[in-house]
């Protein structure tokens, strides 16, 4: 194949976003990745996995249901904003945490934290006031679903996985605790309760 037809062939493929190299590859899901979003995760580990240097891994700590809330207050100052859009779409988020995140730069920090139904009221509702339209736009959005209807107990119960981000809910499996059936145990029979006179009685018959 002549020089220009390898380099028009090259730069067809690097066009077409196929790795020219095996090395230009994203990597895959590593073990500590899995880790961080196991339901049995220890907390120890827990805390190493909040400053690992890969930001998945912190972005998964982060959208754990059950993430500090200490962890989440240091995560939302993150470098890396996928770990600030997991902070904003956890579902424990405080109110503190979400006020930050509203001043973040990132549109996608934003739009998290706009599309979370943890975040509290009054963020959503600084955020219709955002000089974006396109936010403002989606904290209206926000607004009216909010207010059009309360879910009830029945929906929330249709769905033990709702509390879960929708990232972690293939790995997230809390075991459940094994409850042996009850066995049935016989009526008892107890002796009949005697008979007490009353005073009066008594003291009718010592006359």
């Amino acid at each position: 194949m002549a020089d220009d037809e390898r380099s028009w062939a090259r730069a067809l493929m690097v066009s077409s976003g196929v790795a020219l190299d095996h090395r230009d590859r994203a990597a895959g899901p590593s073990h500590e990745w899995l880790e961080a979003g196991a339901a049995d995760l220890a907390r120890a580990r827990l805390l190493q996995f909040a400053s690992h240097p890969d930001p998945r891994i912190r972005e998964t700590i982060a959208l754990r249901p059950d993430c500090p809330v200490g962890v989440l207050a240091t995560l939302a100052f993150d470098g890396d904003r996928t770990v600030r859009r997991g902070v904003a779409s956890s579902p424990r988020i405080p109110q503190a945490v979400s006020t930050e995140l509203a001043g973040d730069r990132d549109q996608a920090v934003l739009k998290a934290l706009l599309r979370n139904p943890a975040t509290d009221e009054a963020t959503v509702r600084a955020l219709a006031g955002h000089r974006r339209a396109e936010i403002r736009e989606i904290a209206r959005a926000a607004i009216e679903r909010r207010a059009a209807a309360l879910p009830t107990s029945r929906d929330a119960a249709a769905d033990p996985d709702e509390h879960i981000p929708m990232e972690l809910r293939d790995r997230w499996r809390p075991p459940q605790a094994e409850v042996s059936p009850a066995t049935p145990q016989a009526a008892r029979t107890y002796a009949p309760r005697p008979v007490v006179p009353a005073r009066a009685v008594i003291r009718a018959s010592q006359a």
